[in-house]
């Protein structure tokens, strides 16, 4: 398959003003901040640069899109959400990382292809940099980058981003956190992250469809929903499955994730300074066999702990 950013490149190439327009005042996500990044940082603690904490060949996504090769994970500084038991803490509320220009992204993306010969360049919370992203893609690709490119969010996007990332995204990867509001507030400091992530996943849908694997298993097209569940939140999690297979389908590919270890404020929290439960996490692996979907992926709890969380010291940048 022909990758969406070198078959839409007149496209992507036409958004550039559009982009720095961004940059003059950010609306890029439901936050809409609009700061001006040129002087001051947003909302997600990123300004007028790209930065990345870390790139590597990633073994740790679902098995269509880590492969045998590894998915080319690319994690970037900052977060429009403020989750506190966020694993990543380092990177989106700490924004560790090393300032980069486009072309040195573009030659992240071409050495995660060429050296590291990943199935494909995962994004990993990407939408505060996509003015730095695109012109990324756009230049590697005239030097040679052909593989899918994986759009790694944790879901709280405008339909409007959506239909422009979806220009140059083969396969989109987002989180469906919450149901309801008060608990997105509370543990992610967004109300209305309910109401957005599931206009955005359903856009997603819309312009990729549900998927398409290759003879070798490998994702090159499509989505995949996910779901980390969270110790003392589980009815909340039950609600949300049964309203993905109500407003989504029994075919929509969906990953249920056990590795919640608790992190960063999650320790103080009384609900979530432990790690889930064996009953727990068994609800939760009825209910999904109950509403029978018909693709997806449900992780072990040896999956939970600190092995399994990336380490942001820079090395790789």
């Amino acid at each position: 398959m022909i990758p969406r950013y070198i078959k839409n490149r007149d496209r992507l190439k036409a958004l550039l003003p559009e982009l720095k327009r961004h940059l003059e005042g950010c609306s890029l996500c439901p936050r809409r901040c609009q700061a001006d990044r040129r002087v001051h940082k947003g909302l997600c603690g990123v300004g007028n640069e790209t930065a990345v904490a870390l790139f590597q060949p990633f073994f740790y996504e679902e098995p269509p899109v880590s492969g045998t090769r590894g998915a080319g994970n690319v994690f970037f500084t900052g977060c429009n959400l403020t989750c506190i038991f966020c694993q990543n803490y380092e990177i989106s509320q700490e924004y560790k990382g090393v300032f980069l220009s486009v072309e040195e992204l573009a030659d992240i993306f071409l050495h995660l292809q060429n050296e590291g010969h990943t199935h494909n360049i995962n994004l990993v919370s990407p939408t505060p940099h996509l003015p730095f992203i695109i012109p990324a893609l756009l230049l590697a690709a005239e030097k040679g980058l052909n593989i899918p490119v994986v759009y790694n969010t944790n879901g709280y996007e405008t339909a409007e981003s959506v239909e422009m990332i979806a220009l140059f995204t083969d396969i989109f990867l987002p989180d469906l956190k919450y149901i309801s509001s008060g608990p997105a507030q509370e543990l992610s400091g967004a109300a209305d992250y309910p109401r957005f992530a599931w206009e955005a996943v359903e856009k997603m849908i819309a312009l990729n469809g549900y998927g398409q694997i290759s003879s070798e298993g490998i994702m090159e097209e499509g989505i995949i929903v996910r779901h980390l569940v969270l110790p003392g939140y589980i009815e909340e999690s039950i609600r949300l499955l049964e309203e993905i297979r109500r407003r989504l389908g029994k075919y929509v590919p969906v990953s249920v994730m056990s590795q919640y270890t608790p992190a960063w404020n999650a320790k103080e929290h009384p609900l979530m300074k432990r790690p889930l439960k064996n009953e727990e996490y068994q609800r939760i692996i009825d209910k999904v066999e109950e509403l029978g979907f018909e693709k997806g992926w449900v992780q072990g709890l040896e999956s939970a702990g600190e092995d399994y969380i990336p380490l942001f010291f820079g090395e790789n940048v």
